[in-house]
């Protein structure tokens, strides 16, 4: 019986920094970011299942060629080119810090943080 050969983590980031590479210059753009289908990467990968540990690896190997990798809502997955995010806007803990130590103290309670957030509107309909 021949051995299954899957690709590995390292030619399945290759192969998908390649084809973002391939469109961006059909495109004659840059291409900071991208979604790929998880069809897609299991099929660029050769897997029928798409493990946390293989993942794991993905994400690590698309690191190191300066990528970042999201597991997106839907299922798919979100490609960022990590230099991408060298001019995002940097907020610091002191803009929460009250927060904190009210946290700490006693002050502050998980629901108070809950009506500080923006929340999407109650007639839009959430993933089921």
């Amino acid at each position: 019986m021949p051995a299954i050969s899957m690709v590995s983590p390292y030619a399945t980031a290759a192969l998908m920094v390649i084809a973002v590479k391939d469109y961006a210059d059909a495109k004659g753009k840059s291409v900071p970011r991208a979604r790929m289908s998880r069809s897609t990467v299991m099929y660029l990968s050769d897997r029928r299942i798409l493990r946390v540990s293989f993942l794991a690896e993905l994400a690590d190997e698309l690191a190191g060629l300066g990528w970042h990798l999201l597991e997106l809502r839907d299922g798919s997955f979100g490609l960022i080119r990590t230099d991408a995010t060298d001019s995002w806007t940097k907020i610091s803990a002191k803009r929460v810090e009250d927060l904190v130590l009210g946290l700490i103290s006693g002050d502050v309670t998980e629901h108070d943080l809950f009506e500080r957030l923006d929340r999407p509107d109650e007639d839009e309909p959430e993933d089921e």
